[in-house]
């Protein structure tokens, strides 16, 4: 008992920094790791695009159709959800970031969508080290003057799905994120997928329509007639201005935003038609949130060439 306890006295002083080092690097490893777990659930279909009816709504003097369908769910993919930690942090001190991402993992046995399927894992795996690299001397900060704003930074993304086929995909991505700040933000982003000779190719929305026609006028007259109905702010209080409708001088719209193609860059393709998705602060306030607008195929059908990648998308009674 005696030789025991001379041992621990020895070893103690030794002792005590390599109990602290362990301890420390198991709670980083715990709160510093990136992992992709594969979920039994499956991700739906769940855009109104599949089957669309009109139903007019009133919004000031206007009536229009708005662009809407029933809900629709179809099992089409599995789903995998990707996490990512860094940082460090307890009992509310110090700082850590989080990101999260619910990919699909797409059922249909196609070469196209295999590919597809590891393109969304490995763009949203470099998306959550870029967004998890830590500022260590916010960690440090954090421990010195605990703030809720530093405790722990969120970014979570959920890949939802438009449309589908063996050769075609309509992605609508959701995404919300705090680093601070009075709250968070987030949106939805639109996105279209087709196989190009075995690859896989995202399209611009130049690639839809015929260069040669008046598309970009008529998409662009479109989506501000259908934001100003929808009361989206910067558009009724003319923040948002659609050069083509201007009927002043252009100097004095210098302190406006031009809506043009360039604000319609986020968008999906389905049997209906085209949507447009508009995150906050794009087109109206944070408390407006997003806007979405839906162009049916009879306002531009003629502008889309019969080599089209949109084509992909419309079913013979769209056409």
């Amino acid at each position: 008992m005696r030789w025991a306890l001379i041992s621990i006295k020895r070893f103690l002083p030794a002792g005590i920094p390599l109990v602290l080092v362990t301890t420390f690097a198991i709670i980083f490893e715990f709160q510093n790791h990136t992992k992709i777990s594969p979920k039994e659930n499956f991700l739906l279909v769940t855009d109104d695009q599949l089957a669309v009816r009109g139903k007019p709504y009133v919004s000031g003097d206007a009536e229009r159709k708005k662009f809407i369908g029933p809900e629709f769910s179809i099992p089409v993919a599995k789903k995998t959800v990707l996490t990512r930690q860094a940082g460090l942090s307890f009992f509310g001190r110090g700082h850590n970031c989080s990101f999260e991402a619910e990919l699909p993992e797409f059922l249909i046995n196609s070469p196209f969508l295999k590919k597809l399927s590891q393109q969304l894992c490995d763009h949203y795996r470099q998306s959550a080290i870029d967004f998890t690299k830590v500022d260590w001397s916010l960690v440090l900060d954090g421990f010195q003057e605990p703030s809720f704003s530093l405790r722990n930074w969120e970014g979570t993304i959920t890949v939802d799905i438009a449309y589908l086929t063996p050769k075609a995909v309509s992605l609508i991505e959701y995404y919300w994120e705090f680093t601070g700040g009075a709250h968070g933000n987030g949106g939805a982003y639109g996105q279209c997928f087709v196989d190009d000779h075995g690859s896989v190719r995202q399209l611009k929305l130049e690639d839809v329509f015929d260069p040669n026609s008046d598309w970009k006028k008529r998409l662009v007259e479109h989506c501000v007639s259908d934001l100003r109905c929808q009361e989206a702010t910067f558009v009724t209080d003319a923040l948002v201005q659609n050069p083509e409708s201007a009927t002043t001088s252009p100097d004095s719209f210098c302190d406006l935003k031009q809506f043009s193609t360039s604000d319609l860059t986020s968008f999906t393709l389905s049997p209906a038609g085209l949507r447009f998705y508009f995150s906050p602060y794009h087109v109206g306030t944070y408390a407006d949130g997003g806007f979405t607008v839906g162009v049916p195929y009879y306002v531009i059908r003629d502008c889309i060439p019969d080599e089209s990648p949109a084509r992909l998308f419309m079913t013979p009674s769209s056409r």
